[in-house]
Parts: structure tokens; sequence; C-alpha cells
């Protein structure tokens, strides 16, 4: 697990701080990837496919992922622009493949994305402008009932899984807590399992369920 304070695009005072807690530092990036892919879909066409940008983020449509992926040029071009929108979030490190990965998977799903990197996004996302439809949409995913960070009355929250090389199942989210103080903390969490889907993110939801009340307790970051 890792947590970050939410910042805004450019230093206001707000405390700048990270934690990290497991032996699990990251894997695939699977359904969460659709994030940054439906932002820089928004920052490159506005308001267009909106259904279809609602459909990426609150129902994890892979069909409606694959449109906004293709609309942005798909390959190398898709991939520099969701490459870009991580940078404007504040992740500098990540890469994202263009190239299949692993079969049948779609590339940008297989992206290696770290927690510690995946929090940091995570974090930029309520303060920037170019974000807000899709923060939105993450916003109303979190208010039905979910698993995981949406089973611990998180903000906003976005979730991906998917079965390992190695066998079991990964699951991880990014999502957004309110704290005690008024302010907000990014999280990223991942468990993997010797289960399938079921199990995975029936033990995210434990993980959720422990650390959920302990980072409310922290001083939250503000935009």
């Amino acid at each position: 697990m890792a947590i970050t304070p939410v910042r805004p695009p450019e230093p206001l005072g707000s405390p700048r701080w990270s934690f990290s807690w497991g032996g699990q530092a990251g894997g695939p990036a699977w359904s969460t990837i659709k994030v940054p892919l439906a932002v820089a879909f928004g920052s490159a066409f506005g308001a267009g496919e909106a259904d279809t940008q609602r459909r990426t983020l609150e129902q994890s449509d892979n069909d409606a992922a694959g449109v906004l992926w293709t609309r942005l040029g798909s390959g190398a071009t898709a991939a520099s622009a969701v490459q870009a929108e991580l940078r404007a979030g504040g992740d500098a490190q990540t890469v994202v493949p263009y190239a299949e990965v692993r079969a049948p998977y779609t590339p940008y799903g297989q992206t290696d994305w770290t927690l510690a990197r995946s929090a940091t996004y995570a974090a930029s996302l309520p303060c920037r402008p170019a974000a807000a439809a899709a923060y939105q949409h993450l916003r109303t995913l979190a208010a039905s009932p979910g698993w995981g960070l949406g089973a611990v009355g998180a903000e906003a929250y976005k979730g991906g899984w998917g079965p390992r090389v190695e066998g079991g199942y990964l699951a991880r989210q990014l999502g957004v807590l309110t704290t005690a103080d008024g302010g907000r903390v990014a999280v990223a969490v991942l468990v993997v399992s010797d289960g399938g889907y079921d199990v995975a993110t029936a033990e995210l939801t434990t993980v959720a369920q422990f650390v959920g009340p302990r980072v409310r307790e922290l001083p939250g970051g503000r935009c």
C-alpha cells in the first residue's frame, strides 16, 4: 500500500510526503490505467465520446477503453498521450507500452505501475481541471457499494484486476480518502491472492477496512 496527500498542480504549501507498507511494490496496472487514459482523451478531445469515457471508468468497460485508445491514435501515439498524462499528474517514470506485452491483454493494461507512483498520480486528480470530468466518474463509482476502497467510504476510486503469470490473481485500486482534518489522502492498494477475482477482491476489502480508519487520522492535503 502507498499513500500520499492530495496536492495541487503547483506547490501551495500543502504537505508533501508519502508512506508505503508491505512487500509488493506494484505490478500490472490492469484497469487502473483507464484513469489516465480517460483524462488524456479528455485533454485531447474535450467532451467528445462522453458516454464512452463514462463507461470506461464507471463500468470498467474494456471495449469503451479500446475506443479511447484508438481515438488517441493507437499504438505509440496513444501510449505517448497516456504517458504524458501520467507526467502531468506527477508520475515522472512510468512507461506505457504500445506493443502487446502479454496476450490477449491490452498493452496499456500491462503497464508496470508501482503503488507509490499510482498514489502520486491519484493525488493530483482532485486538483487538476483537466482531470475534473474523469474524477467525477470515479466519485460516481464510489457512491455505490463496492469492494476495497469502495467499501470504506472512499471519495473516489478505481480498481483493476487480472490473473498473474505466476498463478493466482492480482487486484489493485487507486483512490482518494477524506481525512479527519478535512483534507484528502490518495491511496493505492494491491493484493496478490492464490484465489480468483472473488477471493482477491475480498482480501483487498479486508486490507481497506484495516487501513481506511488509520489513513483518515493522517494530515490530509488540499488543493
